[in-house]
């Protein structure tokens, strides 16, 4: 009987060591085919908070690069309906300055230029981003320009957008459709197709004046939205290396050492099958015993 007592013992003694062996065997496999330490938090032990904290950066910088590219499209657009205005308005100039030296072949071509291409200005200007953001309404988000009401062709606000680039950073760049670079701009087109300037000089003159200033304003956007890229970039670009120095860091905590990995696993594959062979060798000599 004692005998007997001491055989049950020793066997479950085995059992219990051939179940931990086993699930060791289990998490080295998993380990060796995932290159993870663990599969859930609660596999990494001490290290726990540095991780879920590591993660939460992660993913809020992600958030956040993501979040810049958007306002980077936004300037690119921005950035594509303000050329479109200057090939306009150099167009413009260029036949008010074959008028004022009277060799403008057609007394209506300036009249005909400026209400053939309000409309376009009016499109370039109400455009949105892929968010249906209007680009140059200030914060409110309605078409900023009507050119049905010319002297109040302004319907955005007169605030500026802005977004928070990083944390604790915000940063302003947005253009409304009131600037000066684009009022002067409507403003002469606004005034050659209205009235006819063709027979007054000092009328072709302040036309001219508003189109020279309407090029050096859009020229003065175009620098300032290049600026406001550069800017929103190399931000990005810095979020963009500080992520890769938490990837690392999570890589170290996370990143199970794959050679090690797979020693273990032989070794607890050993150990197992030593088990087993002590188990059938205990169970035999156990046999033996009771036939006696």
């Amino acid at each position: 009987m004692v005998n007997q007592i001491g055989t049950n013992a020793l066997y479950q003694q085995m059992t219990s060591h051939m179940s931990l062996t086993s699930n060791k065997i289990n998490e080295a496999q998993t380990q060796a085919s995932t290159g993870k330490r663990a599969q859930n938090y609660s596999g990494y032990g001490q290290d726990i908070k540095p991780l879920a904290f590591l993660h939460n950066q992660k993913e809020s910088m992600t958030q956040q690069i993501q979040d810049n590219h958007r306002v980077i499209k936004h300037q690119d657009l921005m950035e594509a309906s303000i050329r479109g205005l200057q090939k306009i308005t150099n167009l413009f100039r260029n036949n008010l300055s074959l008028l004022r030296s009277g060799e403008n072949p057609s007394p209506n071509m300036i009249s005909d230029f400026a209400k053939d291409n309000l409309p376009f200005v009016q499109t370039l200007l109400n455009k949105t981003d892929e968010n249906g953001q209007y680009l140059f309404s200030g914060t409110l988000n309605v078409p900023p320009v009507d050119i049905n009401q010319i002297s109040t062709y302004y319907q955005g606000d007169y605030n500026t957008l802005t977004a928070q680039i990083a944390p604790n950073l915000t940063f302003a760049y947005g253009i409304g459709a009131d600037d000066p670079g684009i009022s002067n701009l409507i403003n002469a087109l606004a005034t050659a197709a209205q009235t006819n300037i063709t027979s007054s000089q000092d009328a072709i003159n302040n036309v001219m004046d508003l189109a020279e200033e309407a090029v050096a304003g859009l020229a003065d956007i175009l620098q300032r939205i290049g600026n406001n890229q550069k800017y929103v970039i190399d931000v990005n670009s810095r979020l963009k290396d500080d992520k890769v120095l938490v990837e690392q860091s999570l890589t170290e905590i996370e990143d199970v050492d794959l050679p090690e990995a797979l020693t273990n696993l032989a070794r607890y594959q050993t150990q197992l099958t030593a088990l087993y062979m002590a188990m059938t060798s205990q169970q035999k000599l156990s046999l033996v015993d009771f036939m006696r």
